[in-house]
């Protein structure tokens, strides 16, 4: 028999307690500018992470929150990096 699932409680006792505290940038702009202009994959992660954010902060994970976070804005500045210097290259190579 598989098992039964249930989804969490949202009032009462056992419901999560949200975060205490300011909750952590999403970093959600960065992550659509990269995945529109730039690598799509590491737009794609970084849309992950930026939900991830709220997702974990509604749940009372602060700190996974702040994990999340974190690593939404290095996902995104890899992709901006690698990208930045994609264009330069193809910009370079159509002007010659």
């Amino acid at each position: 028999m598989p098992p039964v699932y249930q989804q969490p409680p949202t009032r009462g006792r056992g419901a999560p307690k949200p975060a205490q505290g300011t909750k952590p940038p999403t970093y959600w702009w960065l992550s659509i500018i990269v995945f529109l202009f730039f690598w799509f994959l590491f737009g794609a992660f970084g849309m992950y992470y930026s939900a991830q954010v709220s997702t974990r902060w509604g749940y009372g994970d602060a700190p996974g929150a702040q994990r999340a976070s974190k690593s939404a804005l290095i996902v995104n500045l890899v992709g901006l990096g690698f990208g930045i210097i994609f264009w330069i290259f193809v910009l370079s190579l159509g002007s010659q």
